[in-house]
């Protein structure tokens, strides 16, 4: 998902989520703004404040993974360089992670959508 302006992505980004949620997906939804924070009212779906504790990638896929949930981390509250390096590595702990069924993974600022470790849009 691309845009000349950053601030229209997260609403089509929060549909598209809606319906991976809705279609059995667990998605790990990465929330640099706190804009899809409300997707937690949907079953299975839980969230992570990361300015209350910030999990270490390899926890993200594992929360994601057990029992198909979706988990929605909010980065809002960190500062712009801790969340750029954060997102950053996360996409190597997702492709190092080379068991069992991957979430896919919607990063709503830079719209990386990933599934299995691979770039689906970017």
């Amino acid at each position: 998902m691309q845009s000349p302006q950053p601030y229209k992505k997260s609403y089509p980004a929060g549909l598209l989520a809606e319906r991976w949620i809705d279609a059995g997906y667990a998605v790990l939804i990465l929330d640099p703004e706190g804009d899809h924070v409300g997707l937690t009212r949907r079953p299975g779906v839980h969230l992570a404040d990361a300015a209350a504790h910030l999990p270490a990638p390899t926890d993200l896929l594992a929360i994601a993974r057990t029992g198909r949930a979706s988990l929605v981390l909010d980065l809002s509250g960190l500062p712009e360089a801790s969340k750029s390096a954060y997102l950053n590595r996360l996409p190597d702990a997702v492709a190092a992670e080379a068991d069992g069924p991957k979430p896919a993974l919607l990063r709503s600022r830079t719209a990386l959508v990933s599934r299995g470790g691979r770039c689906l849009a970017g």
